[in-house]
């Protein structure tokens, strides 16, 4: 199989997994009281660190890739560099399903 196929298809269940578990979580915290959510994340430094961690990389991925795909479309970089930009955006995508999960994690203790 092509890797364009498989990428798509990795893009695709990962954003349907980010979907799922940011309703879950929103689903949970509509029910929690709104001091322990606060108490148990705001709190603690270590848990700030990782979620400013996983956003920032997300998006410094997101950025890199939406600046090869239009370097790509105004023909600046060649077409061989749409790997590198495909694999940005899986990227960028696994760190958010990661910030996700570690939020669904936190909520749940």
């Amino acid at each position: 199989m092509d890797f364009q196929v498989i990428n798509d298809f990795v893009i695709f269940v990962g954003y349907l997994l980010f979907l799922i578990l940011a309703l879950l979580l929103l689903l949970r915290l509509k029910k929690m009281n709104l001091e322990i959510i606060r108490a148990r994340i705001f709190l603690k430094k270590d848990l700030l660190f990782k979620n400013f961690s996983y956003v920032i990389l997300a998006g410094s991925f997101l950025a890199f890739h939406e600046f090869i795909h239009i370097s790509i479309v105004n023909g600046i970089v060649p077409y061989s560099y749409n790997l590198l930009s495909e694999s940005l955006e899986t990227l960028s995508l696994l760190f958010l399903i990661a910030w996700m999960f570690n939020w669904h994690i936190k909520v749940r203790l």
